[in-house]
């Protein structure tokens, strides 16, 4: 179980509130121009959104409807705002009723967090590759204990000889359970668990991840905290591609993906006795170490005698970047109830208790103008609320959202 301490609560709330207090607000300064009319923040009534992407936050309705506004049950009638008459007989908006749902919090959560694992299989990797496969399951199993929805996949080979390779010769990667459905060799795919069985040799760890993206690119969670760990005792080859070109291929799919490299930081040296000045491995790793530098990732030395520190240490990066979710699953309403996507509030609490508002900008490419921005998924049918990277991930505080929302009378 996470604590307060290491995460904060996150409560998101939906505020559906009555016809009137859906009007416009022209007074609301940069808001009114970069996101629309905005809505009154009434807290006192509203739906719960799911705790992250993909999450079912429940819509919990105690609906007390009245015509021309009003209040959760018991209370006073609410007036019409100034300058708002609410519907109009005949109008457009004449089937609109006030509404009011009590509000359901939604429970504290942390950042989905997906972990690529590119594994160097060649027969020189042996040692290592029983390292992280005897490791593996205790290292998500404490990264669960955390309070965090994790998934795993291994891109490597599951078996020593590939026919389209059979110059090489390969050492097959087999995790236990209970990442793997079964206790068998080859491992079996799961819930949290997916292998890519592909050949990956020596010098080509970033081509062959890239190669393979198809194959566990679905699995990827859209919002979630996305880590690739790189494992090798070589560089990639000449003709492979760079840091550059690697991450203007990735980061679509994960645009705040960290790399982490566990690699050769020294390179051969002929006739050196390995005393801490020599290497263990081929060369030293330097485009995973670019790679990991250009995305705030980890490099740790593939020649420790003792992984026990490389493991925690990845196991800190990933909780520390599962502190507020980037993305929100919009629930469904109650029967009658109509979500108003143009009128939205989202702000965010940072830990000292400040409040900001966010604003909404133009798409993920509008986050690089106001990285405390907001956006939709897709602004013709949103199913998700997708904060920038500015205000979410390794972040402490809270997140709260706003809808407004009419009732439909037949």
């Amino acid at each position: 179980m996470w604590t307060l301490r290491r995460f904060e609560r996150l409560i998101l709330v939906a505020a559906l509130v009555s016809a009137g207090a859906c009007g416009d607000d022209t007074t609301s300064g940069r808001g009114a121009d970069a996101e629309g009319p905005r809505v009154a923040n009434l807290r006192d009534s509203g739906i719960s959104i799911g705790d992250a992407a993909g999450g079912s936050g429940g819509v919990r309705a105690d609906t007390d409807a009245t015509a021309g506004g009003g209040r959760p049950t018991g209370g006073d009638a609410a007036p019409t705002p100034s300058g708002d008459a609410g519907p109009q007989p005949g109008g457009p908006d004449a089937n609109v009723q006030a509404c009011a749902l009590n509000v359901s919090p939604a429970p504290g959560a942390a950042r989905p967090t997906d972990i690529v694992w590119f594994i160097d299989a060649s027969p020189s990797m042996r040692d290592e590759i029983e390292t992280v496969t005897a490791n593996l399951n205790a290292f998500a199993a404490r990264i669960g204990g955390a309070g965090i929805d994790y998934r795993v996949v291994i891109v490597g080979p599951d078996r020593q000889i590939y026919p389209q390779r059979d110059a090489q010769e390969f050492f097959p990667i087999c995790v236990p359970p209970p990442l793997s459905a079964q206790a068998a060799c080859p491992d079996v795919n799961s819930e949290r668990y997916l292998h890519v069985r592909t050949p990956l040799h020596s010098r080509e760890a970033l081509a062959v991840g890239l190669s393979a993206l198809p194959d566990y690119r679905a699995f990827l969670r859209p919002g979630a905290s996305t880590h690739v760990v790189v494992v090798t005792d070589d560089d990639e080859r000449a003709s492979n591609p760079d840091a550059n070109e690697f991450d203007a291929a990735f980061a679509p799919v994960a645009p705040s993906y960290k790399l982490h490299s566990v690699v050769d930081l020294i390179g051969y040296v002929n006739s050196c006795a390995f005393d801490g000045t020599c290497s263990c491995g081929e060369r030293r790793g330097q485009v995973y170490i670019d790679l990991s530098e250009r995305t705030g990732g980890l490099v740790q030395s593939i020649c420790e005698p003792d992984w026990s520190p490389i493991f925690a240490a990845l196991e800190q990066s990933v909780v520390d970047a599962a502190r507020i979710p980037c993305a929100y699953s919009i629930p469904t309403p109650p029967q009658g109830v109509e979500l108003r996507p143009d009128r939205l509030n989202v702000s965010l609490t940072d830990a000292a208790g400040a409040e900001t508002e966010l604003f909404q900008v133009d798409g993920e490419a509008g986050c690089a103008a106001d990285p405390l921005g907001w956006y939709y998924d897709d602004p013709a049918a949103p199913t998700q609320v997708r904060l920038c990277p500015g205000a979410c991930g390794e972040r402490e505080g809270s997140v709260q959202i706003t809808f407004g929302c009419v009732v439909r009378k037949r």
